[in-house]
Parts: structure tokens; C-alpha cells; sequence
């Protein structure tokens, strides 16, 4: 499916995600796009003013990483890329973003990096979040 958005081109969807104030568009190139409230950062877009985009909104700070998979709960949002690395943004109630506070733009999760575990699924709850993963040496 082809989509117009804000800069002005044609973006190819790969998977959409959505939860009850959001949705999440991965293209097919590996980047992020994301429409619906930013009450809680669930837009990730890193912009405090915006309150709500009914046009899909380009997560800029993670063009260098390649998206890979994403999952959304209630307010908050997790992503891993195609070399392992996690990011979150969102609300971080309960620690559902493994930081306890709204994040208005990606934050990577250093602490399976740190320990040499491999995440090769993440999947959202409501408030919470879980992994799938194993040990890489």
C-alpha cells in the first residue's frame, strides 16, 4: 500500500500496528511512521506541542537503525532492530518502556545489550511489556 505523508512523498507499508490512540506503520525500508495522540509520547516523535497527528509522522530519531519488529500497548511503544538493539517511547508507567517516565521520543534499553542477551521478540501489553530472548556469547 502506498501512503502520502507530511514530507511530501509516497512511503510503502510494510506492517502496521495499532492500539487504542495510536497506530505504528513500518515501511518496507525499516523506517517508522506514526499517527493518533501524543498525549503520552506515543508518537515518538519527540515533540511536546503536538497533541494528535492525523498524518503519518516520520520517527526521525532512529533513521539509523533499521526497524525490525514493534509491538504497542496502551501508551507506550517497543521496537527491535535488525542488529538486536531495543527502543521504547511512550509512557513508562509500571516501567512498560524499562524507564519509569514518558519518553516523547525513542530510548534505547542498554540492559540486554549490556549482558549479551539477544532479544528476538518483544510484545505489549496494556501496561506491561515482554521479551523473548537468548544468550549470544
Amino acid at each position: 500500500m502506498l501512503i502520502w505523508n507530511c514530507h511530501q512523498k509516497y512511503i510503502m507499508w510494510g506492517k502496521s500496528h495499532c492500539h487504542d490512540y495510536k497506530s505504528i506503520h513500518h515501511s518496507g525500508e525499516g523506517y517508522v511512521y506514526t499517527m493518533g495522540s501524543n498525549a503520552k509520547g506515543n508518537l515518538g516523535i519527540g515533540d511536546t506541542n503536538t497533541k494528535y497527528s492525523s498524518i503519518p509522522c516520520l520517527v526521525e530519531s532512529i533513521l539509523e537503525n533499521k526497524a525490525n519488529k514493534i509491538s504497542c500497548g496502551y501508551h507506550h511503544t517497543l521496537l527491535t532492530t535488525d542488529n538486536g538493539e531495543i527502543f521504547s517511547w511512550g509512557d513508562g508507567e509500571n516501567g512498560a518502556t524499562g524507564f519509569d517516565k514518558t519518553l516523547f521520543e525513542p530510548k534505547q534499553i542498554s540492559l540486554f545489550k549490556d549482558k549479551h542477551i539477544f532479544v528476538k521478540r518483544v510484545s505489549c501489553g496494556s501496561r506491561h511489556t515482554a521479551f523473548i530472548t537468548c544468550k549470544y556469547s
